[in-house]
This record gives structure tokens, C-alpha cells and sequence, in this order.
């Protein structure tokens, strides 16, 4: 099986970007330790600084599946729960 891309996109209210920061070098410390990571990275949109882009390589989609299972991922999505404006995710795979 291939490996899966994850593009997350949070658009973080402002009054919780501190806390979203503080949230996520906690999700992204554990979730690198994972023995299907291949990368977890965050970046910030340039035009937009409450806006957090989320770039995960996965080395299958059972690596996948154990992530969203974790308790740090589950705890993440539990903290966005209010925090946000809007999200996007997208799941991919190499066209070829």
C-alpha cells in the first residue's frame, strides 16, 4: 500500500492562536514518535496569521487509522472543538 498525504487546515480564532501553538507543538512532538510517521509538519500561512497548515506523510492508511486513534490526537481534536473558524482536510495519494 502506498503512503497517504494529510493536508489540515485550521483557521484558528484569534484569541486562541497562543493556545492553538502551545496545542499543537504537543501533537506534532508525538505524533513524529509514531512508528508509521514519515512527516508532520506545521506551517503558517504567510497571508494570514490564524491560519495553520498541517502537512502528515503516513506510511499506509493502518499508520494513518493508529494515529487518529491515539490519545494526542484525540485530545487535539477535542481542544479545536471551539477554537476554530473553519477547517479543511484533505487526504491524498501520489497520482502517479
Amino acid at each position: 500500500m502506498s503512503e497517504l498525504s494529510i493536508i489540515a487546515i485550521h483557521h484558528v480564532k484569534p484569541a486562541f492562536v497562543e493556545a492553538y501553538r502551545q496545542a499543537a507543538e504537543q501533537i506534532i512532538a508525538l505524533s513524529r514518535k509514531e512508528s508509521g510517521c514519515v512527516a508532520y509538519d506545521l506551517g503558517i500561512d504567510l497571508s494570514d496569521s490564524n491560519t495553520f497548515i498541517f502537512t502528515e506523510t503516513w506510511a499506509n492508511r493502518q499508520a494513518l487509522e493508529h494515529h487518529q486513534n491515539t490519545a494526542h490526537f484525540l485530545a487535539f481534536k477535542t481542544f479545536l472543538n471551539d477554537k476554530l473558524v473553519g477547517r479543511e482536510c484533505y487526504i491524498t495519494k501520489k497520482f502517479n
